[in-house]
């Protein structure tokens, strides 16, 4: 018993944004720009014992987890391959790279190793200039696509909202990531849709049906702008003899 009242004291959530958000295109290109709503630092220790870092090199240049994902490290030797530098003048298809990824910081000699959870939540503008509404994963892919690892990761839930739950790991044994490691990225690229795939009508309004009866509409030439949210999440690996089913509701739950 106290085994398991130590492990579900020592857990820790980290948001993280580094979102992608598409705005309008203008003669044929578009522009992406970035949200700044969450950080990258935001944390809610239930336990200092338990750290964690989200890096998404290829999209900011940053491996420390100093970025916030709206800008790109001023030291990286390859700023113009970045994906933050490609999403600022794209072509509708162009591939972006981002490649989300947690790391064990723990620096407590009594923690050596965690399991590891993301959150992926998708939002697009529902209208030029309007709010930002929750979509699910399949209404997303009509925007855009994005390759998941299912390799290293195992899609556990999907929530009301629509948020996809991944955890690090197969269907039935979660992976431990080992003090100073890194998980394997949860995807590495987002593509954009490409132009004709969306519906310019007579009224020089542009739509698009993403399913379930959830149409969207904006401005003529423009696409509406749509982010990625990622989180991570972590628990206690050591000497945790909990169930599968028990460990990847209890990283879940770490998100609210």
């Amino acid at each position: 018993m106290e085994k398991t009242k130590n492990s579900r004291l020592k857990k820790v959530v980290l948001a993280a944004t580094s979102v992608l958000a598409v705005a309008s295109i203008t003669a044929g290109l578009t522009v992406a720009i970035l949200s700044d709503t969450d950080s990258k630092t935001n944390t809610f220790p239930g336990s200092p014992a338990i750290k964690l870092q989200l890096n998404e090199p290829l999209w900011d240049g940053y491996t420390d987890g100093q970025g916030d994902g709206t800008t790109v490290n001023p030291a990286a030797q390859n700023k113009d391959d970045l994906g933050l530098t490609i999403a600022g003048n794209y072509q509708p298809g162009s591939v972006i790279p981002k490649n989300p990824a947690l790391t064990n910081t723990s620096d407590d000699a009594a923690v050596e190793s965690e399991y590891m959870a993301m959150k992926v939540e998708y939002q697009v503008q529902e209208s030029t200039g309007g709010e930002f509404i929750t979509i699910t994963a399949e209404q997303f892919a009509r925007l855009a696509s994005i390759n998941f690892n299912t390799n290293a990761w195992t899609k556990t839930a999907t929530d009301a909202s629509g948020a996809d739950y991944y955890c690090y790991g197969t269907a039935d044994t979660l992976t431990a990531v080992a003090k100073g490691a890194a998980t394997t990225p949860l995807f590495t690229e987002v593509t954009v849709t490409k132009n004709d795939e969306f519906v310019m009508s007579s009224t020089g309004k542009t739509t698009y049906d993403l399913g379930d009866g959830k149409t969207i509409t904006w401005d003529a030439n423009t696409l509406p702008q749509f982010k990625i949210l990622v989180y991570g999440s972590a628990i206690q690996a050591d000497n945790n003899t909990d169930t599968y089913a028990n460990n990847t509701a209890a990283l879940q739950a770490l998100f609210g």
